[in-house]
């Protein structure tokens, strides 16, 4: 299964470090993903990014277009692709499994669209944080799911997983 990490073009870097933690990665796999594609923005330095992936042990890293780097980390058993912005990330929300994204509307819109699964994560370093309420709500009527604690991120995925959520009107 692919997984799609998404956090537009603001700076999410506790979102991408959570997802990028051992216990994160193991718990993935145990639940069936083998691919991650991390679109991180534009805030955080690749080479920081390439750093804490090569520290994960034995891996292959692969320069896929210009922007595209995949990393295969091989004592985890998962590929992780990572760019920081693309124009159109459509074909990647497409390919998707599930998609963990920040909760900016066009993102979430675009997701609820094409009817995926959406993880929705607020980013309260916002300096309104405006995408509390718009989360909460599609939440509450069952869009999609909010998660608001990163420590519950693999709970968030299994609860995904194993939920059916209402189609969106298009």
């Amino acid at each position: 299964m692919i997984l799609l990490v998404t956090v537009g073009s603001t700076n999410f870097d506790c979102l991408i470090y959570a997802i990028l933690h051992s216990e994160f990665l193991n718990d993935l796999k145990n639940v069936g993903f083998d691919k991650i594609v991390l679109q991180y923005g534009n805030k955080i330095n690749y080479k920081d990014l390439s750093n804490k992936l090569e520290s994960f042990g034995e891996f292959e890293k692969i320069k896929i277009t210009q922007i595209i780097t995949k990393f295969v980390l091989k004592d985890f058993g998962v590929e992780i692709e990572i760019f920081s912005y693309i124009d159109t990330i459509s074909s990647y929300l497409q390919m998707s499994d599930l998609i963990i994204s920040h909760s900016g509307a066009g993102t979430i819109m675009e997701c609820l669209r094409i009817k995926k699964k959406i993880i929705a994560c607020v980013n309260n370093d916002l300096m309104d944080n405006h995408q509390l309420e718009f989360a909460q709500q599609l939440d509450i009527e069952q869009y999609l799911h909010f998660c608001s604690n990163f420590e519950n991120l693999i709970q968030s995925v299994k609860f995904c997983l194993n939920s059916k959520f209402k189609a969106f009107p298009q």
